[in-house]
């Protein structure tokens, strides 16, 4: 049997040590995530396109770029002004179920709005 260990911590998500951010992609990028995208960008991982459809996502190799975390894993979502409590839920459900399907040993880095 395996153990997770969650810890909630304050830092800089650009260079925060993971193996891998997990972000939303809500139809566009708003705060970390476009903070991230930015960085992305800058370094030729992904463009202006870019795009996750609803209930779908993409991992992104963050070599060569100043994101400490190996990979980025975008979720797609709709737009946050659109969440029921129900899909927020969902959102973490989704997440912890995609990393475990794309780094079955690491951690983790998600962002957290208070």
């Amino acid at each position: 049997m395996t153990s997770t260990t969650i810890q909630i911590v304050e830092g800089n998500i650009i260079t925060f040590e993971a193996e891998l951010i997990a972000l939303k992609f809500a139809q566009s990028f708003y705060g970390a995530d476009l903070a991230v995208a930015r960085e992305l960008m800058k370094n030729a991982r992904i463009d202006d396109s870019f795009q996750v459809d609803e209930g779908t996502y993409k991992l992104v190799n963050s070599q060569n770029t100043l994101l400490i975390a190996s990979n980025i894993l975008f979720v797609g979502t709709k737009p946050p002004n659109q969440w029921s409590y129900d899909e927020v839920e969902q959102l973490a459900i989704d997440v912890l179920r995609i990393t475990a399907e794309v780094t079955p040993t690491g951690s983790l880095l998600t962002r957290v709005k208070r």
